[in-house]
């Protein structure tokens, strides 16, 4: 009979300790410096194998990549305050959740390989050079989670500057209807169900280059340069632009359910 040993770091061997004690009755620990190893019998044949090749699977996936990536980012980006460090994690760990299926077929017919030849594994070692598919998924995951996280800062950023702006401004016009009937497109009327324009906003239309039109901006910017003290918004199906509308005008928007207006003009499928 052999011995299967399996290693890891102290801290990381000890968050798999309940899982692994509950699962083998026969085992023996030990630990060395900053390692810790688990040792199992391997009786002839491969039926114990195949049971280890499924937990250890199961254990990399359900709690080893959790920690891998809160690593990741603590060495990577560990310049975030905590708030923001809780934020960017929380993303991480649900892009986590959509972990492509091939990655684990993968990573257990690794796994199978190489316990078929070998009596020693290290849980980290074999995930970084043995599984470099998965290693890398982990570090894309929270360079994602980063990136994501700083758009929406920066999106916030802007939003709250817009706001404040609007706040200081003195309205211009009573009220307008904005009817969002496409996903990019877009009318605003005033209260009489005519269509506004104003020489800004001809002009914006003039300059705007296709290739760069922002239906979003565009129309935030519209929406601002008219200054409105009421605006209802017509939504024939939710759009993200209804939000950012939201945020930067609060109590001047008033979402409508369905009016002449919106029968009138919606043209959504």
């Amino acid at each position: 009979m052999s011995i299967l040993t399996i290693s890891a770091s102290n801290t990381l061997m000890e968050s798999l300790r309940p899982t692994i004690e509950a699962e083998f009755t026969d085992k023996t620990w030990r630990s060395e410096g900053v390692y810790t190893f688990l040792e199992l019998p391997r009786p002839t044949g491969f039926g114990l194998d195949l049971k280890v090749v499924n937990i250890i699977a199961t254990l990399i996936f359900r709690q080893l990549a959790s920690i891998w990536i809160k690593r990741l980012f603590r060495v990577n980006y560990g310049y975030f305050d905590p708030e923001e460090q809780k934020q960017i994690l929380d993303k991480a760990y649900r892009r986590l959740e959509n972990c492509p299926h091939h990655l684990y077929h993968q990573v257990y017919a690794a796994l199978t390989g190489y316990l078929m030849d070998n009596d020693l594994i290290n849980l980290e070692g074999f995930i970084r050079f043995r599984a470099r598919e998965f290693w890398q998924f982990l570090q894309e995951t929270v360079d994602c989670a980063v990136d994501e996280y700083l758009v929406e800062r920066e999106y916030q950023e802007f939003v709250t500057l817009l706001r404040y702006f609007v706040e200081l401004q003195e309205p211009k016009i009573e009220m307008v209807n904005v009817i969002i009937d496409q996903p990019e497109s877009f009318r605003i009327l005033d209260f009489q169900g005519n269509t506004i324009q104003t020489d800004y906003l001809q002009g914006m239309l003039l300059e705007i280059n296709y290739n760069e039109f922002d239906f979003e901006d565009f129309l935030i910017s519209a929406l601002i340069t008219i200054a409105p003290a009421r605006i209802v918004l017509h939504l024939c199906q939710g759009n993200r632009v209804e939000q950012t509308i939201i945020s930067i005008f609060g109590t001047r928007v008033y979402i409508c359910d369905n009016c002449s207006i919106c029968n009138a003009f919606c043209r959504c499928p």
